[in-house]
């Protein structure tokens, strides 16, 4: 027999029984269908209340249940990981979190950017308790975006070196991720504790705030790279074209003798190149909240830890926002 020409269709994406599932789907679209119907009433009827700055909690509140929508879909799956229905994999997290969170949250996180910018532009901004409002929803919005790019990048790495260990290196189902609204949990396997699965590789930056002693010292330290990261991001930021890997090392070439922490971070974490590329779509004047992201990584410390730092020892310049 003729021998039959080798297949040149690109392999389809695994599907896991965790994705397909018809009860789930369900679950999924009753969540959406509530969240849909809070964000279309709750604002309104917030604004109309007796409650202290009804405008501006009416600003906050989409956020806030958006973020709760992130969370409950979350849950959805992990219940399939506690209940034994899902593998306890790094490769079934990162196609959970590909093929159903993003695709589910990331649009609402667009969609809520747009109206906060319209309402920006129609208002100017109201008074000084919508303006703030406005400030910590953008805020909030950028590091929910952030967090979840981030989470799903160290899943593939994580799966990555599944597949390359054949199986003897588990890893916990629920990867360890960035994140603004949830402490750092206990690992559930024998591995090392989250934050070191997700960050051991980086090492720290070096060379540009001094070392410090003790815990609060180390929490200083942390607090000023934040700092210095922002101020690079935002110069990064307001460059002409910043969107494809050329504008990436250009700048790099014209800012090598300032010795940028954002360059050697990228040296060190390859994959931080495509998140510092979506800069300039963050809404908030100052990108702090991928420069916590950024420092989280790089000093091996979870973002709740990084963000703490920012709240106790930021600079004066930062102590207004």
């Amino acid at each position: 027999m003729p021998q039959q020409p080798a297949s040149t269709k690109t392999p389809e994406t695994p599907v896991y029984p965790a994705l397909s599932s018809w009860a789930i789907n369900q679950k999924l679209k009753k969540l959406t269908k509530d969240y849909q119907r809070d964000q279309k009433s709750k604002p309104a009827e917030i604004a109309s209340s007796p409650i202290g700055c009804p405008e501006a909690e009416a600003i906050r509140y989409p956020v806030k249940r958006l973020k709760e929508y992130e969370e409950e879909v979350r849950r959805v799956f992990e219940a399939e990981r506690e209940a034994g229905r899902a593998a306890g994999t790094a490769e079934v997290w990162a196609a959970v979190l590909s093929q159903k969170i993003l695709p589910l949250v990331k649009p609402q996180i667009n969609s809520l950017a747009d109206r906060l910018a319209r309402k920006l532009w129609e208002t100017g901004g109201g008074d000084r308790g919508e303006q703030a409002a406005v400030e910590w929803a953008q805020g909030e919005l950028d590091r929910l975006k952030v967090a979840l790019d981030l989470e799903l990048v160290d899943a593939r790495k994580h799966a990555d070196g599944e597949m390359a260990a054949a199986g003897d290196n588990h890893v916990s189902f629920q990867v360890e991720h960035a994140r603004s609204t949830r402490a750092a949990q206990p690992a559930r396997t024998s591995a090392a504790a989250p934050e070191t699965i997700a960050m051991k590789m980086v090492p720290r930056l070096k060379g540009s705030v001094q070392p410090a002693h003790g815990k609060d010292g180390a929490s200083r330290r942390r607090a000023k790279l934040v700092a210095r990261v922002t101020k690079e991001l935002s110069i990064l930021k307001a460059e002409p074209t910043f969107e494809l890997d050329e504008d990436f090392d250009s700048a790099r070439a014209r800012y090598r003798g300032r010795r940028f922490l954002v360059f050697e971070a990228v040296t060190k974490f390859p994959h931080l190149k495509g998140e510092i590329l979506t800069v300039k779509t963050l809404k908030r004047a100052r990108p702090i909240a991928l420069a916590q992201a950024i420092v989280s990584i790089c000093e091996t410390v979870s973002l709740s830890t990084i963000e703490q730092d920012w709240k106790k020892y930021k600079p004066k310049e930062f102590r207004s926002r």
